[in-house]
């Protein structure tokens, strides 16, 4: 009697990957409602962060292919964040209206915002933080950025020399301008991070203020192998 096993094992396997993000170039901060965006390519990430630092009134984004936040309004400052993935390298800003102060940056390697951003905080003391966030993108796999704004009414403060550093060894500073008598900028970690906690973002003798910060998602990349059959014949 002759017996013929035969087995066919199906072998696909696949694993996640992102890609990693970089600054592409200087980001531009003006005192106006809009903004020239730095050299860019198709698929890039585009990053604006507007600020009011006056009262009466928020932030009104542009339509079109911006994603915006709500308008943050209180405490006489207002903070508004918008981003797109350019469709060519030649997007431009729109207009900010009700905006004081406009910081535009470019990233590669990257998807968008998380959807948990910006965390905002507001306040009426002497000294600011930057909120703890929860990354959602990679679960502490240690591929996305943090994007930290801050404003303040007075610009004798330390905004623009004491980084956020929740997560961060080299954060850099991406922006900052006075307007008026208050001072706002903008820091991202200038490196992937696996978690973000709550960081003190200056002192100022002003006492009004608002913070913001925003995860930045990498691209996810597919990467797998071809389908493998393996056959396995016995016979007696």
């Amino acid at each position: 009697m002759r017996r013929v096993l035969l087995a066919c094992v199906l072998l696909l396997w696949a694993w996640p990957a992102q890609a990693a993000i970089a600054i592409v170039g200087t980001c531009n901060t003006v005192n106006a409602t809009s903004v020239t965006i730095p050299t860019h390519s198709t698929g890039d990430l585009l990053i604006i962060q507007s600020f009011r630092e006056a009262s009466g009134g928020g932030i009104t984004a542009p339509g079109g292919a911006w994603t915006a936040s709500a308008s943050a309004d209180a405490d006489n400052t207002s903070m508004r964040v918008g981003y797109q993935i350019a469709a060519s390298s030649s997007q431009t800003s729109g207009t900010w209206t009700g905006a004081e102060i406009l910081i535009a940056c470019v990233y590669s390697g990257a998807s968008g915002i998380a959807s948990t951003s910006p965390v905002v905080q507001s306040g009426t003391a002497t000294t600011a933080t930057y909120s703890a966030l929860t990354l959602e993108s990679d679960g502490g796999a240690g591929t996305s950025w943090v994007f930290a704004c801050a404003i303040s009414r007075n610009q004798d403060g330390t905004l623009d020399s004491d980084g956020p550093n929740g997560g961060a060894t080299t954060e850099a500073l991406r922006g900052q301008i006075v307007v008026g008598g208050g001072e706002a900028v903008c820091w991202d970690t200038n490196g992937a991070v696996s978690a973000w906690s709550s960081d003190p973002a200056g002192a100022f003798s002003a006492t009004s203020y608002k913070t913001s910060v925003l995860e930045i998602e990498a691209t996810p990349i597919s990467t797998g192998h071809p389908q493998n059959c393996l056959l396995l014949g016995v016979c007696e």
